[in-house]
Formats: C-alpha cells, sequence, structure tokens
C-alpha cells in the first residue's frame, strides 16, 4: 500500500529538520504543488510528483540539478528553499505541456552516449604499450600493508623487460582493442624460430593476464589470447632436475681454484650449496642480515620469493666463506656490492660467470677465456641447480622432507597445516644445515693432502 503524505500545506525548516531527524519516520512531507519529501532506506528524498499530459501516467522525478543518474536531492544537502526553486522549474515545463518522465529518459539516453563515446575514444587511444603501463600500476604495482602484499615483489620489473625486448617492438605502438590472435601468434613464431620456446610461454602467460585485465574493465571487447594454449607458443616447460652428484662435487672443488673466478663470486658457489638458498636471496644480502655471533643469516621478507623473512643456520663450512667475504669486504651495506658499489651485484652476475666457463667453442668478447673451466661429467649446470643439489644431499644425509621444505622456506601446501603448525623448528634446521656443511666440507677437500676447510678456518 502506498504511502500516504501528511495533509498538503507549506513545510518549514524545522518542520523538515524535525521530520528527518526521527529515526522511526516514514511518513512523506507534501509542500504542494508537487514537492514532496520521501524516505528511502534511511535517507529522506525530494521529489517532484509530474503527470503526464500525454498519457495521463504519474512519475516521481528526483530533484538531482538535471542528473538523470542521481537518486534524488537528500534534505541534509539540499535546503528546503533550493528544492522549491528546482520544482518551480518542472512546474514551468509541465505548464507548457513537457512529459518530464520522456524529458528525463532523453536526457539518461543523451548522457549515456556521451559516456560510451568517451569510452570508445579512450579505448581508441589506448595503446599495446599504455595498457601495459595501467595494468603494471594497477595489479602488478608492490603494495605493501601490514603483514598483506598484493602485486608482485618486483612490482612488475620482469614483466616490463619482456615486454620491452619482445613484445613492444612489433605491436607496442597498435591499439590495444585491434590487436588480433594472428598478431599475437605471429609474435610467438618469431620466438619459436629463435630457439626461444620458454621465452614464447612466458610471453602469452604475460598477453593474457594483460588482456583480461583490460577485458575486465571493458577496456578491449575480447582477449586476443583466447584459445591459444602453450602447445602453441614453447610447448611443454622441461622441469630442471639436474642434481650435482658428490664426485661432481669433489671435481667443482678442484677446478674453481684454477677457474678464474672473482673472489666473492667462488664464496657464493659454496654458499649456495651450504645454505640452498636462491641466488637472487644471496646476492642482495646485506652485512646487517648476518649475524656471525648467533651464526644466522636472516633473509628479509622484500627479498624471498614467499615474501616471509627466513633464518638460515650457517654451519662451520659456511662460515668459512663468510670470513672470507669479510676479508674482501669493501661495501658498509652490500655482501655482494656491484662494481660501482651503489648497490648489489646484478643476479645474472654469477650465472653468466658459471654459464662462460661451460660453453663449447671460442670465448665470447669481454668474457672468460676458458670455456670449460666449470664443466662436469654430467652435463651443464645453473646456480639454481646448487639448491637442488642441497636439498638432495640433504635428504641423502638422512634429513626429513618436512625440515628440508623448511630449510628452503618453501610455503607449506596444506591450508589447515599452515595455519595450526606455526612452529618454525630452528633446532632441527640447525641440525641439517650443519650435517650438510660437515658433507660438503668432506666433498670439497680438492685432493687427499688438503686439510679440510673448516680445519683450515679453525
Amino acid at each position: 500500500m502506498a504511502r500516504k503524505p501528511l495533509e498538503t500545506r507549506q513545510l518549514t525548516a524545522l518542520d523538515v529538520e524535525r521530520h528527518t531527524a526521527d529515526a522511526a519516520s516514514t511518513q512523506a512531507l507534501n509542500d504542494g504543488g508537487g514537492l514532496y519529501l520521501r524516505k528511502s532506506g534511511s535517507k529522506w528524498y525530494w521529489y517532484f510528483r509530474s503527470t503526464s499530459p500525454v498519457t495521463g501516467q504519474r512519475a516521481w522525478l528526483p530533484l538531482c540539478n538535471g542528473n538523470p543518474y542521481a537518486s534524488g536531492r537528500t534534505a541534509s544537502t539540499s535546503s528546503l528553499a533550493a528544492a522549491r526553486i528546482e520544482a518551480e522549474t518542472h512546474r514551468v515545463k509541465v505548464r507548457a505541456g513537457a512529459d518530464l518522465k520522456i524529458e528525463r529518459q532523453q536526457r539518461i539516453d543523451t548522457q549515456r552516449a556521451a559516456i560510451e563515446q568517451s569510452a570508445e575514444t579512450a579505448r581508441r587511444a589506448l595503446t599495446v604499450r599504455s595498457l601495459f603501463t595501467r595494468w603494471q600500476d594497477t595489479d602488478l604495482k608492490l603494495v605493501v600493508k601490514g603483514d598483506k602484499r598484493s602485486g608482485r615483489k618486483d612490482s612488475g620489473l620482469y614483466a616490463q623487460q619482456q615486454f620491452e625486448r619482445h613484445v613492444f617492438p612489433q605491436i607496442g605502438d597498435v591499439h590495444a582493442p585491434d590487436v588480433q590472435r594472428a598478431d599475437v601468434m605471429a609474435l610467438l613464431d618469431k620466438l619459436k624460430t629463435q630457439g626461444s620456446n620458454r621465452t614464447a610461454n612466458v610471453i602469452l602467460a604475460l598477453l593474457r593476464q594483460m588482456f583480461r585485465f583490460a577485458a575486465k574493465r571493458d577496456l578491449v571487447q575480447g582477449d586476443p589470447t583466447f584459445g591459444i594454449e602453450k602447445k602453441d607458443a614453447g610447448g611443454k616447460d622441461n622441469e630442471r632436475e639436474r642434481v650435482l652428484k658428490e664426485q661432481e662435487i669433489r671435481e667443482l672443488a678442484r677446478k674453481v681454484p684454477t677457474a678464474n673466478l672473482n673472489p666473492r663470486t667462488e664464496a657464493a658457489l659454496w654458499l649456495l650449496l651450504a645454505t640452498a638458498a636462491r641466488v637472487g636471496e644471496l646476492v642482495k644480502t646485506k652485512w646487517i642480515d648476518i649475524d656471525t655471533t648467533a651464526r644466522t643469516w636472516t633473509i628479509p621478507p622484500e627479498n624471498s620469493k614467499n615474501g616471509k623473512a627466513h633464518v638460515v643456520h650457517l654451519s662451520d663450512f659456511a662460515m668459512y666463506w663468510i670470513d672470507r667475504l669479510s676479508g674482501l669486504r669493501s661495501n658498509p651495506t652490500w655482501v655482494f656490492p656491484n662494481v660501482s658499489e651503489t648497490d648489489h651485484v646484478c643476479t645474472k652476475t654469477l650465472n653468466k660467470q658459471f654459464s662462460d666457463r661451460q660453453r663449447d667453442g671460442k670465448p665470447m668478447s669481454n668474457r672468460a677465456s676458458n670455456t670449460t673451466a666449470l664443466a662436469l661429467p654430467g652435463g651443464k649446470w645453473v646456480p639454481h641447480d646448487l639448491r637442488r643439489t642441497a636439498a638432495t644431499r640433504m635428504q641423502a644425509l638422512g634429513v626429513s622432507s618436512d625440515i628440508i621444505d623448511r630449510c628452503l622456506n618453501h610455503s607449506e601446501a596444506n591450508k589447515v597445516t599452515r595455519t595450526y603448525q606455526r612452529d618454525e623448528l630452528l633446532p632441527q634446521r640447525k641440525e641439517a644445515f650443519d650435517v650438510l656443511g660437515a658433507h660438503l666440507d668432506v666433498l670439497a677437500i680438492a685432493d687427499e693432502n688438503v686439510i679440510t676447510l673448516t680445519s683450515r678456518r679453525a
């Protein structure tokens, strides 16, 4: 049943104030001449009641200064006098024969068309390059609030580098809504012909994420990567399984001293084996992260892959190399400073130095001359293989899988276990690192007549 308004009379500002202040009040107020104050939800709005001269139908029109999308002027933001002025404007139109409902719908249609035209204009001006920038600023940028993070740890720097190198040169200036599946496939085919299959898979994944971002915001009408599968790009990624055998670690110990490595790089190699750390975690280490008294290395959240701080126990073997690095210390902040000593060394530096010494053929310009200095019987190895080797050595030495996962700072896959089992198992992790260190100490003896590293340290 429709609510009956109070008797028609000229309202006062005090009437409006008292009526709207009463939380229990629901009855509409009628100021006369078609001007009403009605409640919607918890707020009061001014309306003008109009009768169509064509159909005779009545309609409630919100008083909102001509904005057809507004729900009406609230009593708290519009005075009674202002509502009367707007209502009188409507009365003049009605007396002139205007149908206010049709007029309002026409304004809505006009504004909707203008909005759609503006959106279309913006879409036409949106290039792949500018779309990437918006995606990066919105979804990829790292935002930390308390213990919660959103975005990517590098704020999309890796994605940006991939786009700068492989995407922007081909379609960077193309209007994003005009990108077709054929454009994407041409880009991926070019990478495949270069033998960059894994890069093709990475580019496909990044493009798919970006265009889905755009489609959800109606910036493009469709996703040009739809229907393209990994097999159409670089194919199935080959999971690396390279693990250095015991004899290879012994051989590595014999080869490293003559490989002409930077002393810090040599220390990094053995620390990667002794701590099972990731390359990025190691090269970003600051001296403040290392406590030689407690014999711990704390990897801060911003450096770890899962965004959680990780404490690594430094065995005797690891401490030997930390001491060696201390003797090379030239920067108050970074353990592995760059050439200008303004920041840490690039994360790719270690990979390049190791890779240069495991190649067939002539040496590259300004690179290592001995291209087989670190070559091993099991084939080429990369820094991350040292992390896998450390975990495998732990397993062979009897360390349980759950402790190895904690040593590697892996996130617990089971949500219940992750939520309720919060113990860090530091004593067990310390024992695991000590067992690994002692094992490496034995393997790293390059000659039977050479005393162990820990003995030399003592």
